[in-house]
């Protein structure tokens, strides 16, 4: 008897490693980007904003890019002295699955300075620049470059700020699960 259990018992053992595990898929998302603060104009704060959907899932491909130039302005409370910077922003990540759990690693790129000229690569063989500057007479906020660590677990429904200088904003907003139809 305690054979014939034992035998079922490494059956059940072997059909059950057989299973073959199927890749979690994650319901679409939004990439948004909000540009830099603006003291002097608050209806500026914000722009540009960049809205990119996407349906990324996990495997071994990079995912990111570069968005546009923005604009800083940091005064202080009587806004009689403020400073200037012009922000770069890149964004890389990837999306990974270890034991069912889907996982969102890489790094927000912010670059603070008085010029930045960003190359744009529209396709092989075709590239652009663009460059914004403070104004010499200006006094800038800062010269320096953070790289801000990514690391989230993905949920429907999550959202995800991830802040860079000068008051810029990269933000995940994951897609809710909807109920099935009646």
């Amino acid at each position: 008897m305690n054979k014939i259990l034992l035998l079922i018992g490494v059956v059940l053992l072997a059909s059950c490693s057989a299973i073959e595990h199927k890749p979690t898929q994650i319901l679409p998302y939004t990439v948004t980007f909000h540009g830099a603060n603006n003291a002097i104009n608050p209806t500026a704060s914000g722009l540009p904003r960049t809205e990119i959907p996407t349906n990324g899932q996990p495997g071994d491909v990079q995912y990111g890019g570069i968005y546009p130039l923005s604009y800083a302005v940091e005064c202080n409370t009587a806004r009689s002295a403020c400073k200037h910077a012009v922000i770069q922003t890149e964004l890389t990540y990837e999306i990974h699955e270890v034991n069912s759990v889907v996982q969102f690693t890489g790094f927000l790129k912010s670059t603070m300075g008085r010029k930045i000229t960003q190359r744009i690569i529209a396709q092989p063989g075709s590239e652009s620049s663009v460059t914004m500057a403070v104004s010499d007479d200006v006094q800038v906020i800062g010269t320096k470059t953070i790289n801000t660590p990514i690391s989230f677990t993905y949920a429907p429904g999550k959202r995800v700020v991830i802040d860079g200088l000068g008051g810029v904003q990269v933000i995940f907003a994951f897609d809710a699960v909807k109920p099935p139809a009646a």
